[in-house]
């Protein structure tokens, strides 16, 4: 299985008190190890930021060291991802859809992924498969 994960997902795994954390745990114990993950450049942007203001530098330093341990694929952004994600950006009608939101969303669909590892329903109105 070929699965995106986004912000909240690894936020849920670092953060302990995240209202996520639990479930994060759940899921990653329920997945197999034929299991492929992909990000984006701009989700590890965001988290490793999120979490060096918030929790603190060390613990952003080992999401980004766990990134390579994982065998994560980051998908960085080119041109055709980029249009395509302003594409979808535009299209939104949610003024709370971040950029981010919609280069992930460009990712699933161009690399063909079967779900998303996140807690944003808005995946779920697009018609991705969140796990």
């Amino acid at each position: 299985m070929k699965v995106l994960v986004d912000s909240d997902f690894y936020i849920g795994m670092y953060l302990n008190s995240d209202i996520h954390n639990k479930t994060v745990q759940s899921i990653l114990e329920s997945l197999d190890e034929s299991t492929v993950f992909y990000t984006t450049w701009e989700v590890v942007d965001e988290v490793s930021t999120k979490l060096s203001y918030n929790v603190s530098k060390s613990i952003a330093i080992k999401f980004l060291e766990d990134l390579d341990k994982l065998q994560t694929i980051i998908i960085h952004t080119d041109e055709n991802l980029s249009e395509l994600a302003i594409s979808i950006f535009k299209k939104a009608k949610s003024k709370n859809v971040s950029l981010t939101d919609c280069f992930n969303t460009a990712v699933f669909i161009e690399y063909k992924l079967d779900c998303i590892l996140s807690f944003d329903q808005y995946y779920k109105k697009l018609g991705a498969k969140i796990f």
